[in-house]
């Protein structure tokens, strides 16, 4: 029988690579808004996405994974809820 300890920890972790699955799809996304070049291309939404613009969606898909970038950047954690520390914090002695 497991018990409440184990069962938090558990849902800590998956919390986090649920959070880490997210920032990864939307790199990708990301990739593929450049290499297909939706800000010219992509139409705005139809049916479920309608009232969504192609403008909004880039913004959501660029904004939330600079910020999430950047946040992990700073020294948050990775995949596996281990601590990081940035390149730059690391190269000014921080």
């Amino acid at each position: 029988m497991a018990n409440r300890p184990t069962d938090y920890i558990s849902a800590v972790r998956e919390a986090n690579r649920q959070v880490w699955d997210g920032i990864n799809t939307l790199k990708a996304l990301q990739r593929e808004w450049q290499a297909l070049d939706y800000g010219n291309t992509l139409p705005d939404g139809e049916g479920g996405n309608e009232g969504y613009t192609s403008a909004e969606i880039g913004a959501v898909v660029f904004a939330t994974t600079d910020a999430l970038s950047a946040l992990l950047d700073g020294g948050a954690c990775d995949e596996h809820g281990q601590r990081t520390v940035s390149a730059t914090r690391t190269s000014a002695g921080g």
